[in-house]
């Protein structure tokens, strides 16, 4: 079964921005669970763009994106993250298929799709990550990259060395890894593709801005100015 249309590929470069004359979307997630995943997103959106730019200033900003993921991922249980919240999804989509009206092919391919999701996660196991993170030459890039600059060619001689191999190579090295992370990728697009779906847009006028609210009640925005509504969309609850 192919994959969803609405649900764009969580490895595909994010999109241009949009021009002025086009409203905004702010979103604000609830809760610590949300917040990592949207972050995740975010890297790996721009890790994929890096990761097909053959210059080797894009594979820098690649090689930084995938250590962030790698922090991100390491501060708790990612993975069980996701199983849980992929099992919510899918026992609350359950409990639509008896119920009238409902779209019974569209409601079983969504199933199917986070059925998928969850058995790649599973199949790839617990330490999944662990052979990344207990990359020396990765660790030396992450250990540098806490000081301004320092990953200069006289500090990481042998990161300078892999940049200056040819594109083919370096993209063949950043698939590698790239791969590792994306069963986890992929369910972490599925779940914010399904919680967007289901948020309720609302707009502010004075700003122009939309935003998408799954409840009645609008927040505000505290990266933005006081009238922009904070995104009440991304709650796992």
């Amino acid at each position: 079964m192919e994959a969803l249309p609405q649900n764009r590929g969580m490895f595909e470069a994010a999109a241009e921005p949009k021009p002025d004359s086009e409203p905004i979307v702010y979103e604000q997630p609830l809760d610590e669970r949300m917040r990592a995943f949207m972050r995740l997103e975010f890297l790996w959106q721009q890790l994929s763009f890096h990761a097909g730019v053959p210059n080797a200033w894009s594979s820098r900003a690649a090689v930084a994106g995938l250590l962030e993921i790698l922090a991100i991922t390491s501060r708790g249980d990612a993975r069980g993250d996701v199983l849980k919240e992929l099992e919510r999804q899918m026992s609350a989509l359950r409990d639509f298929q008896n119920r009238p009206g409902v779209d019974a092919p569209r409601l079983r391919s969504v199933l199917s799709a986070l059925m998928r999701r969850r058995e790649e996660l599973n199949s790839a196991g617990a330490n999944f990550m662990q052979k990344l993170r207990e990359s020396e030459f990765l660790n030396a890039i992450k250990h540098r990259s806490a000081i301004p600059g320092g990953t200069c060619e006289f500090d990481l001689p042998d990161f300078f060395h892999w940049l200056s191999l040819d594109a083919d190579t370096r993209e063949a090295d950043l698939a590698a890894w790239i791969a590792t992370i994306r069963p986890c990728a992929r369910s972490i697009s599925e779940l914010l593709w399904i919680t967007r779906e289901n948020a309720r847009p609302t707009e502010d006028g004075g700003r122009a801005a939309a935003s998408r609210s799954s409840s009645s009640a609008t927040g505000r925005c505290s990266s933005c100015a006081s009238r922009c509504r904070a995104v009440r969309g991304c709650s796992s609850r």
